[in-house]
């Protein structure tokens, strides 16, 4: 069979399997799951690799998507209730064939951070030289850590560092009648879908490889963004070439950018620095300063942030303490100013500030 047709073929046996069983209010997730149950066959080429997070509430279809992916991902293996010395010693007893893990009902997760040893072994194991060390019967033991990982619970990963390793898969209940899942009836399919996935490899395993170690990068996206990114995109690249209307690396591209200002947006809420950091920067990017000295209105500043995020009551001392820390005031004035925020001589004092915008637009990208 022509190597486009088997991939036109594999595409569109995984996407109808998929919407069989599994509801996405958004339909680039089916696109998602495709590309990554193709990825795991293929992880050991690649530096870093990312989790998928799939939360939701009960009855959304999370883990019957678990199961799904046991039975397609590479050496897939379903486990709940698992301890961390297990974790790390069954990833490294398997690292040679490698494996996929899918973590069901992991919703300790959910509340740990910090130090805790699960986290520690998660932490690690989204790059290709992740491990985990212990001492062990008189001598230290290094075990590896590496392999993709699809973590379940219902409601998301509390900790920033593990999160920022993820791909979020929101399930929603379904409102149409989805047929039943049943993995014993389901093996003949998985089979004939396993079996398109080895003619896919051996017709584009090298591809993807040499595309990827000639991957420009992703515009838009840096840092472990796109890290955790670059394995989907070149896969989707792949799949892309063997198209008559390549779309699904912008499909997936459109998605990424939107998951990261989601996480970033996210960042904020939680963050009253970057808050004020961002809306500042909004605010001296959009209007005009005082005067031709660059001074700007301290109330007005504090305004502006108490109104883009629904802050009560913010006082422009709290704006200025942190506008200060972070050595963006370089200095305060305090001239009259009239009802209409002129520079007048009978006027009210007010606190304006001459800000150094090279430091304040570094911080603000940051969130932005």
């Amino acid at each position: 069979m022509d190597k486009k047709k088997v991939v036109q073929q594999l595409i569109e046996k995984l996407d109808s399997f998929l919407r069989k069983y599994i509801f996405f209010s958004d339909p680039v997730y089916y696109s998602l799951c495709v590309l990554y149950i193709l990825f795991t066959y293929v992880y050991k080429d690649f530096d870093e690799l990312p989790y998928f997070l799939v939360s939701g509430p009960k009855g959304s279809g999370k883990s019957t998507l678990g199961a799904i992916l046991k039975g397609l991902c590479h050496k897939g293996k379903k486990v709940s209730d698992l301890t961390p010395a297990i974790l790390y010693r069954y990833i490294d007893e398997r690292k040679q064939k490698g494996l996929s893990i899918i973590i069901d009902e992991s919703e300790d997760l959910s509340q740990a951070k910090g130090s805790n040893l699960f986290l520690r072994v998660l932490r690690s194991g989204y790059k290709s030289d992740g491990s985990i060390g212990r001492f062990d019967k008189f001598k230290t033991t290094f075990f590896s850590t590496y392999c993709p990982k699809v973590i379940i619970n219902t409601a998301g990963i509390l900790d920033p560092a593990l999160e920022s390793r993820t791909i979020p898969i929101p399930m929603v209940r379904s409102q149409a009648k989805l047929e039943k899942f049943r993995s014993k009836k389901s093996e003949k399919e998985f089979e004939s879908i396993r079996g398109l996935i080895q003619q896919f490899l051996n017709a584009y395993g090298r591809g993807i490889l040499d595309h990827y170690n000639t991957f420009p990068g992703i515009e838009g996206l840096g840092g472990r963004e796109e890290e955790i990114w670059c394995p989907i995109l070149v896969i989707a690249d792949i799949l892309d070439g063997t198209s008559t209307k390549p779309s699904l690396s912008q499909n997936i591209l459109e998605l990424a950018k939107k998951v990261v200002d989601q996480r970033k947006r996210r960042l904020l809420v939680e963050n009253r620095d970057a808050q004020v950091l961002e809306s500042v920067w909004q605010y001296v990017t959009t209007k005009k300063p005082l005067n031709k000295e660059g001074l700007y209105v301290g109330d007005k500043l504090a305004k502006f942030t108490e109104t883009r995020w629904d802050i009560p009551s913010l006082k422009t001392e709290a704006v200025s303490r942190i506008l200060h820390r972070y050595g963006i005031i370089q200095e305060i004035k305090r001239p009259r100013l009239n009802a209409q925020g002129q520079i007048s001589t009978k006027g009210t004092q007010k606190s304006c500030y001459l800000l150094n915008k090279e430091i304040l637009e570094k911080l603000a990208r940051e969130y932005l």
